[in-house]
């Protein structure tokens, strides 16, 4: 005996169905969603989250105010003085040439300023160092220096021999000049004014 069932079939929406309205309510809006944080070891979130603002907050500072002058301490020094590009070792070390601004480390350091045909500066120097604020506000010491001229002779021969090989640089020979002059303090003595004269007089032969 075969039984036959009549299955209905959902009907496929036609034009002449009505379409479901889906759109919203007026006056209704999205959903808020509300986050509850969970206490950690008891503690509440408004205890906690004051206590990890407070630690971020004390490490910022500590990195700007105090990791610089804690990881490396020392002082600017500033070097200023006649004449001019003369050259600093520091420790022996070349660190620059004047005028300049060397950081140099906390402790005592070997200074030398020289420079050919000139005299030497040369010192002990104990170099401070500050760890508050170093990166904000850096230290700086003066370091100032007059070098005496030793060797006229021998730095009008350089020059003139520079000048020969350059003749289109003719800051060669007024440099020279003005470092002389300034060394002894526009107090030039007699015999150094007459081997400045010679000098000029000889450096215009190569400027023809």
């Amino acid at each position: 005996m075969s039984v036959f069932i009549d299955k209905r079939t959902r009907p496929s929406y036609t034009a002449s169905m009505p379409r479901r309205d889906t759109t919203p309510p007026q006056g209704s809006g999205p959903s808020e969603v509300v986050v509850r944080l969970k206490p950690i070891f008891g503690i509440r979130p408004g205890t906690w989250l004051t206590a990890l603002y407070a630690v971020a907050i004390v490490l910022v500072l500590f990195f700007v105010l105090f990791y610089p002058g804690l990881r490396r301490p020392g002082s600017y020094l500033v070097f200023t003085g006649l004449p001019a590009r003369a050259t600093v070792r520091i420790d022996g070390r070349y660190a620059g040439s004047t005028p300049c601004t060397v950081f140099v480390s906390r402790g005592n350091r070997s200074i030398e300023v020289v420079k050919p045909f000139y005299s030497t500066d040369a010192r002990r120097v104990e170099v401070p160092g500050r760890v508050f604020a170093s990166l904000i506000v850096p230290r700086k010491q003066t370091f100032e220096y007059h070098l005496d001229l030793s060797d006229s002779q021998g730095l009008f021969a350089w020059a003139l021999d520079d000048f020969a090989r350059n003749p289109l640089i003719p800051e060669i020979v007024s440099k020279t000049v003005s470092e002389v002059i300034s060394s002894f303090n526009d107090n030039v003595p007699k015999e150094i004014v007459a081997e400045m004269l010679s000098f000029v007089d000889n450096a215009m032969l190569f400027d023809k």
